[in-house]
C-alpha cells in the first residue's frame, strides 16, 4: 500500500571513519597504515510490502578493517607486503506492531591475512607479476527461536593459501600487449566446537583449485584495437556444506566431502576505437558456470549438497564517451543479455534478477573550481519470483525503471572539496527484490580535506 510513499520503519544512522598514515622510510621505501571503521545503529527494514511475507527488523552492525602496506623498489623489482585484519558483527531484532523487539539473529566474521607481491621488469616490454596470499576466516552465527538461542549451523574456519603469477608482454613496436597467468589455491575448511550445538562433530576437508587466465590487445590502426580475454573463476563452498554433520530443528545434515567449488569460464572479445575527443567500445561476452551447488535429500531424510546445476550467460556491452567541449563530457553505456539461463537437470530455464537490457548516460562538466554531474540509469524488465504470505509463489516479469542522479562540487581552496549529491532525483518507487521497496530520494552533503 505504500509504493511511491514512505515505508516505515526505514530510517538509520551510520558512521564511517577512515584514517591513513604514510611514512617515507627511505628514498625507495614507504609504509602506509590504514584504519576503516563503520557502524550502523538501528538500521530499519520495513519488511515486505503488504501481500508478501516478511517482518520488520532493526539491525545494528559494525565493520572494522586495519591494514599496513610496505612498498619498495630493489633494482627492477617493485616489492610489497600487506598485512590486514578485519571483523564484522551483526545483531538483528524483529519488531512487533507495538514497537517491542525480539532478538532474531546474530553473526560474527573475523579474518586476517598477508599478501606478498613482486612486479619484476625482467626485460624491456616484459613484466612478471607473482606473489603469495594467505588468509584465515572464522564465522559464527546464532538464530533465535521464540526468544531462545538456536544454532542452526556450526561455527566454521576457512584457511586459504595461494600462489599466483602473471606474465605481461608488449611487442610489435608496442602495438600488441598480452598476458597469461594462473592462480593455485589450497583450502582447508573446518567446522568447530560450537556452543549450544552439541550434535556437531567437528571435521575438516582440504581441496585445491587452479584458475588460469589470458588476454590480448592488438592495435589494428592508431585509432582501432581488438581485445579478448578468457579466464576461469570459482566460488568455494561453505565449510559446513563440505564438512558439517549436525542436527537442527529436528533435521539431520551431512556435509559432502566430495563437493567441488562452483566454477565458471568467462570469455569476451571486443573492438575499441579512440580519437582525441571521443572513444567507443563494443564487447561480446560469454560465461559458463559448472558444478553449481544445490541441496539434495539423502536416504533417511538427511539433507546434504551436491554439484548439479549449470548456468550460461551471453551478452553484449557498448560504451563510449564524447568530449563535447573542453569542459563538458557525455558518457553512455548499454548492455543487452542474449541469454541468461540455468539447467538443473530438467531443462534450461531463465535466470531470475538478470535484466534483458540496461542503459546509462551521464553529463559531466568542469568549470574552474566548480563541477557538475547529471546521470540516468535504466534497468529493463527482469524475471522474478514473488513469495506470498500463504507460502505460494508467482513467477513473472517485473517492470523496468529509470533512476536519475545529480551532483555539484566546489573547491573553496586547494585540497578541499564541498559536494552536494542527490540520488533517485525524481523519487522513483522501484524494487530490486519483489516486495522490498528501495530508498527514495537521498540528499548527501560531503566536505573533504586532503592533507598533504
Amino acid at each position: 500500500s505504500y509504493p511511491g510513499g514512505t515505508a516505515h520503519p526505514s530510517g538509520y544512522d551510520t558512521y564511517h571513519h577512515d584514517l591513513r598514515l604514510g611514512f617515507r622510510l627511505a628514498p625507495q621505501w614507504q609504509l602506509d597504515v590504514r584504519a576503516d571503521l563503520f557502524k550502523g545503529n538501528d538500521v530499519e527494514n520495513p519488511g515486505a510490502l503488504p501481500g508478501y511475507s516478511g517482518t520488520p527488523t532493526v539491525k545494528d552492525m559494525t565493520h572494522r578493517l586495519y591494514s599496513a602496506v610496505l612498498r619498495g623498489d630493489v633494482g627492477n623489482h617493485a616489492l610489497s607486503i600487506t598485512g590486514y585484519r578485519g571483523e564484522e558483527h551483526t545483531s538483528m531484532d524483529d519488531v512487533a506492531t507495538d514497537g517491542s523487539r525480539t532478538p532474531s539473529f546474530q553473526s560474527a566474521l573475523d579474518w586476517h591475512g598477508v599478501q606478498l607481491k613482486d612486479e619484476w621488469q625482467w626485460h624491456p616490454g616484459a613484466e612478471l607479476v607473482y606473489g603469495f596470499d594467505y588468509q584465515v576466516q572464522k564465522a559464527r552465527s546464532v538464530s533465535y527461536w521464540y526468544g531462545s538461542p538456536s544454532v542452526y549451523q556450526p561455527d566454521s574456519r576457512q584457511e586459504n593459501a595461494a600462489l599466483y603469477a602473471q606474465q605481461n608482454v608488449r611487442f610489435n613496436d608496442g602495438r600488441t600487449s598480452a598476458y597469461v597467468g594462473g592462480r593455485y589455491d589450497h583450502f582447508r575448511l573446518s567446522t568447530l566446537d560450537t556452543d549450544d550445538f552439541p550434535d556437531n562433530a567437528p571435521q575438516s576437508r582440504n581441496f585445491h583449485q587452479f584458475s588460469p587466465s589470458a588476454g590480448i590487445r592488438h592495435a589494428l590502426t592508431p585509432a582501432l584495437a581488438l581485445h579478448a580475454t578468457i579466464g576461469r573463476g570459482y566460488a568455494a563452498p561453505s565449510a559446513w556444506k563440505l564438512a558439517g554433520k549436525y542436527s537442527s530443528y529436528g533435521m539431520d545434515y551431512q556435509g559432502n566431502p566430495a563437493l567441488k567449488p562452483e566454477s565458471s569460464v568467462s570469455a569476451d572479445i571486443g573492438l575499441s576505437a579512440e580519437q582525441d575527443n571521443w572513444n567507443a567500445d563494443v564487447t561480446l561476452h560469454d560465461t559458463r558456470v559448472h558444478d553449481k551447488i544445490v541441496a539434495v535429500t539423502l536416504p533417511g531424510n538427511v539433507s546434504s549438497w551436491t554439484n548439479a546445476d549449470r548456468a550460461r550467460m551471453q551478452g553484449m556491452e557498448l560504451s563510449g564517451r564524447w568530449r563535447i567541449t573542453p569542459a563538458l563530457d557525455l558518457g553512455v553505456g548499454y548492455s543487452y543479455s542474449f541469454r541468461a539461463e540455468q539447467n538443473n537437470g530438467s531443462g534450461w530455464t531463465d535466470l531470475e534478477y538478470v535484466p534483458r537490457q540496461t542503459l546509462r548516460a551521464s553529463l559531466d562538466g568542469h568549470w574552474g573550481n566548480v563541477g557538475a554531474h547529471l546521470g540516468a540509469r535504466y534497468v529493463g524488465r527482469t524475471l522474478k519470483t514473488a513469495y506470498w504470505a500463504d507460502w505460494t509463489s508467482t513467477l513473472g516479469q517485473q517492470g523496468g525503471y529509470t533512476l536519475w542522479d545529480a551532483s555539484m562540487s566546489w573547491k573553496p581552496a586547494a585540497h578541499q572539496t564541498v559536494r552536494v549529491a542527490v540520488d533517485n532525483l525524481f523519487n522513483r518507487a522501484y524494487q530490486v527484490v519483489p516486495g522490498y521497496p528501495m530508498p527514495g530520494r537521498e540528499v548527501k552533503l560531503t566536505y573533504r580535506w586532503d592533507f598533504l
